[in-house]
C-alpha cells in the first residue's frame, strides 16, 4: 500500500507492508521492503504483519527504519499521517541538536522558514539557547517550538529543503564583523557544505529532489 499527501505545501508519501500468513513475518520480507523503501527517497516505510514476527525480523525492521505493527497495533490513516510527521519531519522534544536546532509549528509540524521574494531561507542555530533567544526577539511563541536535529531528523530537514528548493542559514546572536538583523548575524551554507560538514546518515541523493512548481532557475 502506497500513499501521498500534501500538507504546508509539502508532499508526504507512506509506503505500508501488510502480510496475512500462516507463519510469522520473516527477515529477508522484512529486508525486501526496506530495499524497495530505501530506493524512494524521503519515503517512511511500515511493516503489519497479521501473525507476528520471526526472531531477528524486528531487529531488521528498527536497524532500516521501518515502523512495525501487529494488526492490534494498526492506527487509521490519520494516525499513520501524525506518526509520519512527528517521528520524522517534527523530532520529539528530548531529541538533541547534532549539532543543530530549528523551530517547528505546532500546528502545522513544517520547519520555520521565511522568504524574501522568490527565495525560502531555512533557519539553523547551533545552539537550543540561540534558537529561543531567536523566537522570543522575533514573537514567534506560543506556536513555535525550539527542536534538535538528530541525523535522521537533519535528513528529514534536508529533503524537506530540497523539495521547495530552500537555501539554508546558519543564524546566531550578532558577532563582529557581521551583519546584525534584529541582534542576529545570518550565515549561508550550501547544500553540498552542509552535508559534508555535518551530516552522518543514512544516503542523501547527490542532487535536490525539487517540487516541480519550484525547479524554475534562480537569475
Amino acid at each position: 500500500m502506497y500513499y501521498e499527501f500534501e500538507i504546508a505545501g509539502l508532499r508526504h508519501r507512506v509506503a505500508i507492508e501488510c502480510k496475512n500468513t500462516s507463519r510469522p513475518m520473516e527477515r529477508d520480507d522484512v529486508l525486501a521492503f526496506a530495499m524497495k523503501v530505501h530506493d524512494c527517497q524521503g519515503v517512511v516505510g511500515v511493516v503489519v504483519s497479521a501473525n507476528g514476527y520471526q526472531s531477528g525480523a524486528v531487529d531488521s525492521a528498527n536497524e532500516n527504519g521501518l515502523k512495525v505493527l501487529s494488526v492490534e497495533e494498526l492506527p487509521s490513516i490519520g494516525q499513520l499521517l501524525a506518526l509520519r510527521l512527528d517521528n520524522v519531519v517534527m523530532p520529539g522534544p528530548e531529541v538533541k541538536g547534532e549539532p543543530f536546532w530549528t523551530l517547528y509549528d505546532l500546528e502545522t509540524k513544517e520547519p520555520y522558514s521565511f522568504t524574501q521574494g522568490d527565495e525560502i531561507f531555512g533557519a539553523l542555530f547551533i545552539s537550543r539557547a540561540h534558537a529561543e533567544e531567536y523566537a522570543r526577539v522575533s514573537h514567534l511563541k506560543p506556536r513555535w517550538t525550539v527542536r534538535g536535529l538528530g541525523m535522521r531528523h537533519l535528513r528529514a530537514y534536508i529533503l524537506t529543503a530540497d523539495a521547495v528548493r530552500a537555501r539554508y542559514l546558519i543564524v546566531q546572536p550578532h558577532i563582529a564583523n557581521a551583519i546584525p538583523i534584529n541582534g542576529f548575524a545570518f550565515a549561508e551554507i550550501n547544500r553540498k557544505r552542509l552535508i559534508s560538514d555535518f551530516y552522518s546518515g543514512g544516503p542523501l541523493p547527490a542532487t535536490p529532489m525539487i517540487m516541480p512548481g519550484r525547479r524554475k532557475r534562480r537569475s
